[in-house]
């Protein structure tokens, strides 16, 4: 009896266990199940391009509601600067590029790093123009990223703000090739500044005539000056002088 008394406190023992013969709650089943993060594409947003607003900046429309995306690791040169003085023609060039790749109603697939917005209240994405099936293929980022684009066809120069920073070592890359090859901005040259006509220091041989004698020098005509004395004649006086209003008598003197 006392061994079946022990062996019976066993059993309730072990089925008293916290857990033991308890159903699977259906949150443990999901952290049992759930798969490790994959690269996969899944968690992109599909958006419309409103408009270019310059090289590194969109109007997107998404869900109906209208917002402005940030391109993330890229800076372009100003374009639309409030601040005229800061915008440059690199910048329209650059404002241009993005023009030619991205058109109106055009769907595009933006995905985030860490940051939702920026200060300005910009979504700050990374803009796909193709959806992709691996966001960390370096074949695909370099083929349908356009962020990844406006670098290798040097028209950005890569800008990293952490803790966005998921391909900047990629796009360093990128840079680099694109300054190594002159591509876009990389290659424009700067007109050289115009330079005076050069004058030879080189003396050539002089083909003046020997000189004869000087012609004498015509003669000097002489200048004069009108001025005016009264009746009495003691002093000169210019035009409009108040001592001339009893006589006004006009006079030529030589210039001396």
């Amino acid at each position: 009896m006392k061994r079946l008394y022990i062996a019976l406190c066993l059993i309730l023992s072990l089925l008293l266990a916290p857990g033991c013969g308890q159903p699977t709650t259906v949150a443990q089943q999901q952290s049992v199940t759930q798969p490790a993060a994959n690269p996969t594409a899944s968690n992109l947003t599909s958006a419309q391009v409103v408009r270019v607003v310059d090289g590194d900046t969109l109007a997107v429309n998404i869900a109906g509601t209208e917002q402005r995306v940030r391109l993330i690791l890229v800076d372009t040169p100003e374009s639309v600067h409030p601040d005229k003085t800061k915008n440059t023609e690199y910048g329209k060039l650059a404002s241009a590029f993005t023009a030619s790749q991205l058109k109106e109603g055009q769907t595009i697939y933006l995905q985030k790093d860490v940051s939702e917005t920026d200060k300005y209240g910009r979504l700050l994405r990374y803009a796909w123009l193709e959806q992709p099936t691996n966001v960390d293929d370096e074949a695909e980022i370099r083929s349908k990223m356009y962020n990844a684009k406006l670098l290798l066809e040097g028209y950005a120069q890569i800008a990293t703000y952490p803790p966005d920073v998921k391909y900047a070592d990629l796009f360093t890359k990128f840079q680099r090739e694109a300054r190594e090859n002159n591509k876009g901005l990389w290659g424009v040259q700067e007109a050289a500044p115009e330079q005076p006509a050069s004058t030879s220091t080189v003396q050539q041989p002089s083909t003046k005539a020997p000189e004869t004698a000087k012609p004498a020098p015509a003669p000097e005509k002489k200048q004069s000056v009108t001025v005016y004395i009264t009746r009495t004649g003691a002093k000169y006086h210019t035009y409009g002088c108040q001592y001339l209003r009893q006589s006004c008598i006009a006079i030529e003197l030589d210039k001396g």
